[in-house]
This record gives C-alpha cells, structure tokens and sequence, in this order.
C-alpha cells in the first residue's frame, strides 16, 4: 500500500491580556479568534500514512484540526501569554518547548498515523520546524527579496542556438525580476542563534551584492555563470556558508515567480519545481 502525506494548517490568534482566550466562530481566520487586535499564527501538522481503499484517504481532514488544537496550540498560547504579562519578548529557543511537547502529544494522538513534522509560521514569510525523524533538529526560515535583471546566454553557442535554448530569456536588453530567496539554517538548539543577526549576515552577503543589479554585469560571479535561479541559489549558498552562526545551513529556495522556484541544500543536487 502506498504511503501518502497529508499536510493541515491550524490558525489561532493570542489575546496575550485577556483573561480568556475566545473560541470564536471562523477557523478559517483563527481559532482562538481574539477580541480586537491579536497575535496571529499557524500550526501546521504533517501526517503519513496509508489510504483506506473505501474512502479514498487516511484520515478525515476534520479529525486534524481538535488534537492540534487541544494538544499545540494552548501550549503556545499560555508561553506567549505568560511572556507578555511578565513584559518580556518571546525567544525562538522559548517557543523550541511547547512545539516539543506539542510534537510528543500529537504523535500520541494521531497514532497509528505517523506526524512527520509540526511547523509554527510566525508570520507569512519566517517559519520554526520540528522534523520527527530529525533527532530533535529545528530548522528556521526566513524570507528575503531582491530585484534585478539578466540575460541568459551561453557565449559557447551562436546567437541562433542561444535563442533557441533560452526563448525571450536571450533578449540582448536583459529582462527582470522580483526575486524572493527563502533561507534555511538549523540545529538542536536555537540558543547561539540571533534572528537579527541572521538577517544582516543575509542582507550583506546576498542581497545588497544581488539588488537592483544586471546580474550579468555587476555581479562578478555571473559573469561566468549564467544567472538561473539554480545558480543564484548556488551562488547565495556559497556566499553564506562561511557566515552564518549559531547554526548549520540547510538549503536556500529561490523564487523568480510565483510558479517557479529552485531549492539548493550545499552538497545534494539542486531541485527545481514550478509552484
């Protein structure tokens, strides 16, 4: 029987200073909802397992939701809560407790399915990862975005042959794009890691020598690479693996479009996937 992988996002909202935290009616916006202005995160919970040949899939998507619920999010909720009132900012490595917990809880609850992984979205583009099969690793994402333009030639080949092989993408004048370039480092620990410093790390050695470029031309890399968002995501590998601290690097994913993308994890292959 063939194992399938099913992946349900929990949204919440945190009321940090309510005395309780109200259930509200749309889980499509949150649940907890919060009353006025609240903190809004997603859990999302990935499960294995195998389909029943009579209905078609391994769990009902409606039993996903109360155990996430039940188990996870009022974990998070009282860490967050607790946190605020004593007038502190919520650590990474504090939110590395309840999404442990979390994980044990739901494997228990969800057995015999497996939960591969529980992920916290802390906004649309930083992420916290707990992988079940990873040894207690997290990995931490986070979002950047650039803008440039380039040309895609191979001087090795006649004009004739590069625009056969790159299309409009060989228009002497170049074209451009609003890249977006996800990084992922990780560890047991989020300890020695200072999200802050992370980005300036990123800012400095990927994305202020890639911004409003003509990557062919200004960046000396790409002027004997062609500049592909396989390459680019290399070319930010390269850069960084010497300078982030506190934690290993895992993979880059570039984004030069909405439906195209290029993931890059240092020695494995380069995948790339429209999406």
């Amino acid at each position: 029987m063939a194992r399938l992988r099913l992946q349900r996002t929990v949204r919440f909202c945190v009321s940090p200073f309510a005395a309780t935290q109200p259930a509200g009616f749309n889980h499509y916006a949150g649940m907890p909802t919060g009353a006025g202005l609240a903190l809004y995160l997603e859990l999302a919970v990935e499960l294995e397992g195998e389909a029943d040949p009579e209905t078609g899939f391994f769990i009902n998507i409606c039993d996903v939701d109360p155990p996430v619920r039940r188990h996870a999010v009022p974990l998070l909720t009282q860490l967050i809560a607790d946190t605020y009132r004593a007038g502190r900012d919520v650590a990474l490595t504090a939110l590395l407790v309840p999404l442990r917990t979390s994980l044990k809880r739901l494997a228990e609850a969800f057995a015999p399915l497996v939960v591969k992984k529980l992920e916290l979205r802390l906004n649309p583009f930083r992420r916290m990862t707990l992988i079940a099969e990873a040894d207690n690793m997290v990995h931490y994402s986070e979002k950047f975005e650039f803008s440039a333009t380039h040309q895609l030639w191979n001087p090795k080949l006649d004009d004739e042959a590069n625009r056969r092989l790159f299309g409009k993408c060989a228009n002497p004048s170049g074209h451009g794009h609003n890249y977006a370039i996800e990084i992922t480092v990780k560890g047991t620990s989020l300890d020695a890691f200072d999200s802050l410093s992370f980005q300036e790390v990123i800012d400095r050695h990927v994305v202020e020598p890639l911004d409003h470029t003509n990557l062919n031309l200004d960046v000396p890399y790409f002027q004997s690479h062609n500049p592909t968002i396989e390459n680019i995501a290399i070319f930010a590998w390269e850069q960084l693996q010497d300078h982030v601290e506190g934690l290993a690097l895992d993979c880059i994913r570039v984004w030069e479009s909405e439906r195209s993308c290029c993931a890059y994890g240092g020695t494995t292959q380069a995948s790339k996937s429209d999406e």
